[in-house]
């Protein structure tokens, strides 16, 4: 046994080197990691991982319909707030409808997003957790970017801007819980001929924590005031009360990596002890 812990002493360095090669490997191979670092690349080279913005023809074509449909409701718009989740098309369609509207567009960080944001009275506001986390009853109009989840998370690595976000988001959980939000705004619903644009014009509010409580008492679930709107609907999709970013952590994204690793420095242990 001794002899073990001296080999494995020795042999110590290599196979750490060896476990950490062979994961930085693996995870080079991945075309979500290297769509990361392409965007990182465009950031050191032209200040942005953003790829230049072009117009896109089916953003265009929503955006005509929504001014179409806004239109025919007699609303004129202040506020118009943008929700999907990654890959869905919100900053696109949301710079092409301010052109049209002559509104100032605004992507929020996560960050923003994890206390109550203070808006403009005027503007277009965009954000993955847009609807679940804020106070919404002073929008004019919410657009929900229904896409699948498998559809985003491809956009999501073409883009070239933060592919690993696809590794490390769960999309189908949190694409549920926007659905589950959106369908809880009370209003007037339409839709545009483009694909997975879902528009709500309130009659007169959203109301959206009273259908929320009542959607809770009906599943039998009880919540505190230290609640917030978050956690109630991650707790209507799940059973358990979750908020924050890491809440749709996929933990294991790179377990398959370590694994491999692990296997490739276990021959080498093996190989020692020979």
């Amino acid at each position: 046994m001794s002899g073990i812990s001296k080999t494995l002493r020795k042999a110590g360095p290599d196979l750490a080197i060896k476990f950490s090669a062979t994961a930085i490997q693996q995870m080079l191979t991945k075309n979500t990691v290297q769509s990361f670092f392409r965007g990182q690349f465009r950031k050191l080279t032209t200040g942005s991982r953003e790829k230049p913005f072009q117009p896109v023809l089916n953003a265009e074509m929503a955006a005509d319909e929504i001014i179409s449909i806004l239109q025919q409701q007699a609303v004129k718009p202040k506020m118009i707030g943008i929700d999907g989740i990654p890959g869905a098309g919100k900053s696109t369609l949301g710079r092409t409808l301010a052109d049209r509207l002559s509104l100032n567009w605004r992507t929020l960080t996560w960050q923003e997003m994890q206390q109550d944001f203070e808006f403009d009275d005027t503007g277009i506001y965009e954000n993955i957790r847009l609807i679940r986390t804020q106070d919404i009853e002073k929008f004019d109009l919410l657009i929900y970017l229904d896409i699948p989840a498998e559809l985003a998370r491809k956009r999501v690595i073409d883009r070239d801007r933060n592919g690993m976000l696809a590794d490390v988001v769960r999309f189908d959980r949190m694409k549920k819980v926007g659905d589950v939000a959106f369908e809880l705004l009370e209003g007037n619903e339409f839709a545009t001929s483009q694909p997975y644009v879902r528009i709500k014009i309130p009659s007169h509010a959203f109301n959206h924590m009273h259908h929320i409580h009542a959607m809770m008492k009906q599943k039998g679930l009880l919540w505190d005031p230290s609640m917030n709107k978050e956690e109630k609907l991650f707790a209507l999709c799940y059973g358990k009360p979750k908020k924050g970013v890491l809440a749709y952590a996929n933990y294991g994204a790179y377990s398959d990596v370590f694994i491999s690793a692990m296997n490739a420095t276990l021959e080498d242990v093996f190989h020692h002890m020979l």
